[in-house]
């Protein structure tokens, strides 16, 4: 009797720990700053817009329950660099939906998982950026 206690304790684990874990599927956004103050503007697919300043060296993380599912990031700091990041909203596989933007060297740094996630960037070094801006702008409603 002792062993069948012991036995069904142990499938009882073993079920809440495969079918009781939740996968996360949510988007996590992380950003790590450079020498200047960044402005980040964040629009999701509701196109709401959400605002944000993070201050010389620090990072910061959001992720979709607070921000929607986002899918427009544009950053720009102080010193005028300038960044435009498309996030496809159709999710190639479950698993890690995190997508990390860093500023090194007054250059962007995108990093993300290509196996589960679409991410473009633009940024303002390359050489049609402010056809590309313009566009995004005039989707978004957003004044250059």
């Amino acid at each position: 009797m002792k062993y069948f206690i012991r036995c069904l304790f142990l499938i009882n684990i073993l079920l809440f720990t495969f079918l009781g874990c939740k996968i996360n599927n949510k988007k996590w956004l992380e950003f790590e700053n450079g020498e200047y103050i960044a402005e980040i503007l964040i629009i999701d697919k509701n196109n709401t817009q959400s605002k944000f300043n993070v201050e010389p060296e620090f990072t910061h993380g959001w992720s979709e329950d607070i921000l929607g599912d986002f899918q427009f990031i544009f950053i720009k700091t102080e010193d005028n660099l300038e960044g435009i990041f498309i996030v496809s909203n159709e999710y190639k596989d479950r698993g890690s939906f995190l997508i990390k933007i860093k500023i090194i060297d007054n250059a962007f740094e995108l990093e993300y998982d290509i196996n589960n996630l679409d991410v473009v960037g633009y940024f303002i070094y390359d050489e049609n950026y402010s056809e590309i801006k313009s566009k995004y702008f005039m989707h978004y409603n957003l004044v250059i």
